[in-house]
């Protein structure tokens, strides 16, 4: 599922709860009304809505009340925040500060777990399709199994790859041969990762 921008969850939240309480979609106007913007503005969001496939406006051309929200109720959005960046290279210091929020499908999420999000910075995981950019979303854990894609702190700093536990040592392996595998005696995990979103707008 493609993410939504702050502006746009609320947007979408605002119809969903004019539908709920009024039993029929908000007009264009009264959207534009509600957030102080520009009817031509208001149509930039429910276009970028319609594209992500939370909304439909078939029929909008002849009726003022036509908007309808397409997505199930068990796929509403999660807002799963977003705390800084994370290497998928040589690791780099965290940016360990609040950037907003990302809109997630709860569908794609664990009930019960506690999630972050981070920005990929580098390319040492691009094997795995995990590119420069890319959101990595991050179920919180301090615990992994052998072979899956980690957050670990290393020496202050944080870094995405996958994580293998030997006898006496730790290897965190990246999926690009340009970069080595980096053995530790210890590391510390900040999660395991849950999904990859990336935006193409």
């Amino acid at each position: 599922m493609r993410m939504l921008t702050n502006r746009q969850q609320e947007v979408f939240d605002f119809i969903a709860e004019f539908i709920t309480t009024h039993s029929f979609p908000p007009t264009i106007r009264e959207i534009g009304a509600s957030f102080g913007i520009s009817l031509r503005a208001v149509q930039d969001h429910l276009l970028a809505l319609e594209r992500k496939g939370f909304i439909t406006t078939a029929g909008c051309e002849k009726r003022s009340r036509c908007l309808t929200i397409t997505k199930k109720k068990h796929d509403e959005p999660f807002r799963v925040p977003i705390l800084g960046s994370v290497a998928a290279g040589k690791p780099v210091m965290s940016e360990e500060n609040f950037d907003g929020y990302v809109s997630v499908a709860a569908s794609d999420l664990k009930q019960g777990k506690q999630y972050f999000a981070l920005r990929v910075r580098g390319t040492s995981m691009i094997d795995e399709g995990i590119l420069d950019g890319d959101l990595a979303i991050i179920e919180q854990r301090q615990t992994a199994e052998n072979g899956q894609i980690v957050v670990a702190i290393v020496n202050s700093a944080i870094t995405l790859k996958r994580f293998y536990k030997d006898t006496n040592k730790i290897r965190l392996v990246p999926a690009n041969s340009d970069f080595p595998t980096q053995v530790y005696s210890d590391v510390q995990l900040a999660g395991v990762l849950a999904r990859i979103m990336r935006d193409y707008q």
